[in-house]
């Protein structure tokens, strides 16, 4: 917030905000674009992501994978 706040964007209630992670371990952020992005981070979110649904994509393959 604070960079939007720098470039002098008032910010509202209910306001939606496009950002992307910089340096999460220092708590960085860009409203520029992903150029500069913590590929790292976002790997790291992905993964914790997929394993959450891993099952369901394992489950719904499994028919496919059996050979009869």
């Amino acid at each position: 917030m604070n960079e939007l706040k720098r470039h002098g964007v008032k910010l509202f209630p209910r306001m939606e905000v496009e950002f992307v992670v910089v340096d999460f371990d220092k708590k960085v952020v860009s409203i520029r674009g992903p150029e500069a992005a913590d590929l790292e981070y976002y790997a790291r979110i992905l993964k914790k992501a997929f394993e959450e649904v891993e099952f369901a994509v394992r489950w719904v393959r499994e028919p496919y994978d059996r050979k009869e």
